[in-house]
C-alpha cells in the first residue's frame, strides 16, 4: 500500500509529464512535429497511406551503418510509388567507392521495381566546399509540397535524435532549394573510376579506435601520438590538413615519370596513414607502361602501418611494412624511390641532414626523393606552433565541417572538434624558411639535380606554401 510520500513523488512525476506532453503540443502550435527515432515505421505509415501527388527523398550513406531495405517505412513508400505517386529517391554518397554497398544495391532495385526514380549521387564536393546552406540534415524528404520531414542529429553523439516533421513554408521552401542543389550533384554510375579514391569512411573510426592502444610515440610525438593518429583520418575527411591530396597532380606526374625511365622498388619513408601508399599505388598503375612495384612502408608508429597493410589487401598491392627508425633501416636492396609527404618537418636541422643522409645512402645511383616540405619565410626561431587564437578557430571550423558531415561519421561534431583542438595545440613543424636553403640541404647530402617548384596550398592553421621536390641521388 503507498504511503503518503510515494504518492508525493508520483503527483510531482506526473507534473512533470503534464509538462512534457504539454512541450509536445507547443510545436504542434509552431506547424512542427517532433517524433522520436522509433516511431520512424508510424510516420511511414501515416505519410504513403495519404500521399497524394509524391515527393522527393534522400538517403545518406556512410558505408558503416546498416540499415533495412526492407522496413515499413520504405516499402511503404513502395506501395505509395505503386498507387501512382511520383516520388523521386537520391542516395548521397560522400565517396564513390560506396556505389557497391549490398544494402544499396538492393534499395536500389526494390525502389526501381516499385516505379521510384531511384538515383545515386556523389555530394562529396558540395560538402567539403560548403555549398549547401546550414542544414539540421541532409536526409529529408519533402512530400506533395505541402510537408518536410528531416532527420534530426544530436551533436554530443551523433545519433538520430528525432524525426522532425513541418508545415511551415519556410522549411519546404529550404529543402527544396537544398533538393535542387542536390539534383546536380553528380550522378554515380558502375563504370565510375575512383583508383585514387581513399575509404576513410571506413578506416577513419579504426584508427580512432586502435590509436590509443597501438600508438607508442613517432616522428611527431616520441611518447604518445594517439592524439595525431586517431583524428588524423577524420580531419582528413573534413579537408583540414596537409596530405599528399593537396599535392596529388605533383606525386602522380613525378612517380609515373620516374617509373618510365627505370622500374625498382619504393619506400615510404613516414606514414600518417595510407594517403602516400595509395598515390604511390596510382603513380605505378599510370606509369607507361604500367609497373607492378613493390613497396616498402617505415614508420615508428604501428597504427599507420596497420593502416597501409589494410590498404594493401584492399587495392591488392605488394606492400611490407617496418616498425623502425627511418635513420636505422636497411632495406632489402637499394631503392629507384623514396616517397614522403611533409615528412622533413617532423625533424630540426640536424635532424633533417640525418634523415636526407639516410636517403641518400638507401637510394640505388639515378634514384629519385620525391616529397613536399612546408616553407616559412618568416619563421621567428626554430618551429611553427599553433597560437591559442589558431588552434581556437581550427576547433570552430572543426565543428563547422563535422556537423556538414554528420550523417557521414561515426563521431560526434563535438568530440571530434575537441580533438580537432588538441591536435593544433600539440602539432608541431621544424619548417624550412626557404627552397634556396631547402636546395642547398638537399645538395650537402649528395642531391644532384634537385627541383622545386613551390605552390600555395589551404594549410591547417592559415594558408601556407609548399616545396614540391624531386632530388636525384647522382
Amino acid at each position: 500500500m503507498a504511503g503518503a510520500n510515494d504518492d508525493c513523488l508520483f503527483e510531482e512525476t506526473t507534473k512533470e509529464f503534464v509538462r512534457y506532453c504539454s512541450s509536445l503540443l507547443a510545436h504542434k502550435d509552431r506547424d512542427v512535429l517532433p517524433f522520436p527515432p522509433h516511431e520512424l515505421p508510424t510516420i511511414g505509415r501515416i505519410l504513403f497511406t495519404n500521399l497524394r501527388r509524391g515527393g522527393y527523398c534522400t538517403v545518406a550513406l556512410n558505408g558503416r551503418t546498416p540499415w533495412e531495405p526492407r522496413g515499413v517505412y520504405y516499402e511503404m513508400c513502395r506501395l505509395a510509388a505503386r498507387n501512382g505517386a511520383r516520388i523521386e529517391r537520391d542516395f548521397l554518397l560522400p565517396y564513390r567507392h560506396l556505389k557497391n554497398d549490398p544494402l544499396l544495391q538492393e534499395h536500389l532495385q526494390l525502389d526501381r521495381d516499385a516505379g521510384i526514380s531511384a538515383n545515386v549521387r556523389f555530394v562529396g564536393d558540395l560538402l567539403a566546399n560548403a555549398t549547401l546552406p546550414p542544414l539540421d540534415s541532409i536526409e529529408f524528404g519533402v512530400w506533395d509540397d505541402t510537408l518536410a520531414c528531416k532527420s534530426i542529429y544530436d551533436a554530443r553523439t551523433g545519433l538520430v535524435a528525432e524525426y522532425r516533421v513541418s508545415q511551415r513554408g519556410e522549411d519546404i521552401n529550404l529543402l527544396r532549394n537544398v533538393a535542387t542543389l542536390l539534383r546536380a550533384a553528380p550522378l554515380i554510375t558502375g563504370d565510375d573510376e575512383h583508383h585514387l579514391e581513399e575509404p576513410m569512411l571506413i578506416t577513419a573510426p579504426v584508427a580512432h579506435a586502435l590509436a590509443p592502444v597501438l600508438c607508442r610515440g613517432d616522428y611527431v610525438a616520441t611518447e604518445d601520438c594517439s592524439w595525431y593518429h586517431g583524428i588524423w583520418q577524420y580531419l582528413r575527411v573534413l579537408n583540414m590538413v596537409s596530405t599528399p591530396t593537396w599535392h596529388a597532380a605533383f606525386y602522380l606526374a613525378a612517380i609515373a615519370d620516374a617509373l618510365r625511365e627505370k622500374p625498382g622498388r619504393i619506400l615510404i619513408s613516414g606514414a600518417a596513414d595510407y594517403s602516400t601508399l595509395a598515390h604511390v599505388a596510382w603513380g605505378c598503375e599510370i606509369a607507361q607502361p604500367p609497373q607492378p612495384c613493390v613497396i616498402d612502408v617505415v614508420d615508428l608508429c604501428e597504427t599507420p602501418l596497420l593502416l597501409c597493410r589494410w590498404y594493401a589487401k584492399y587495392v591488392g598491392a605488394d606492400v611490407q611494412t617496418h616498425q623502425r627508425d627511418i635513420l636505422t633501416y636497411a632495406g632489402p636492396e637499394p631503392y629507384r624511390l623514396i616517397v614522403t609527404d611533409a615528412f622533413l618537418t617532423r625533424f630540426e636541422s640536424d635532424g633533417r641532414r640525418k634523415v636526407l643522409n639516410a636517403w641518400q645512402r638507401q637510394l640505388a645511383p639515378g634514384g629519385r626523393v620525391i616529397t613536399t616540405v612546408r616553407l616559412e619565410p618568416e619563421l621567428k626561431g626554430t618551429f611553427a606552433l599553433a597560437t591559442a587564437d589558431q588552434a581556437n578557430a581550427f576547433r570552430s571550423r572543426a565543428f563547422q565541417a563535422a556537423m556538414r558531415w554528420q550523417e557521414f561519421l561515426p563521431i560526434s561534431p563535438g568530440e571530434l572538434a575537441n580533438e580537432a583542438q588538441r591536435y593544433a595545440e600539440r602539432m608541431t613543424s621544424f619548417s624550412v624558411r626557404t627552397d634556396d636553403e631547402l636546395r642547398q640541404a638537399f645538395a650537402e647530402s649528395g642531391f644532384d639535380p634537385v627541383h622545386i617548384t613551390n605552390v600555395t596550398v589551404p594549410g591547417e592553421m592559415s594558408t601556407t606554401v609548399y616545396a614540391e621536390v624531386v632530388a636525384t641521388r647522382p
